[in-house]
C-alpha cells in the first residue's frame, strides 16, 4: 500500500564521510586543496561504503555510533 505521506530518511554515511573529508582537508596544503573537488571525493567514498539510513533522531544517533564503530577505518581509507 502506498500513501501520500512523505517519508524522510537520511543516509548517515553522507554525514560521516563529509566529517572525514573536513578532517583530512586540514592536513592538505592550501595550494593542493584548491584542486580537490569535495563532491567528487564524497561520491567516490560513498560508492565504496554501505548506506546507513535513519528516519528519526534516535535512529540517527544509533547509526552514527554504528558507522563510527564499524566503518570508521573504512571511511578514512575511502576518503583518502
Amino acid at each position: 500500500m502506498v500513501t501520500n505521506k512523505a517519508r524522510v530518511c537520511c543516509n548517515v554515511m553522507e554525514f560521516l564521510v563529509a566529517e572525514e573529508i573536513e578532517k583530512q582537508l586540514k592536513f592538505v596544503p592550501a595550494r593542493l586543496a584548491k584542486y580537490l573537488n569535495v563532491q567528487e571525493i564524497s561520491a567516490f567514498a560513498l560508492n565504496r561504503l554501505p548506506a546507513l539510513y535513519a528516519t528519526s533522531e534516535r535512529g540517527w544517533r544509533q547509526q552514527c555510533i554504528k558507522g563510527k564503530r564499524d566503518y570508521g577505518e573504512k571511511i578514512k581509507h575511502a576518503v583518502r
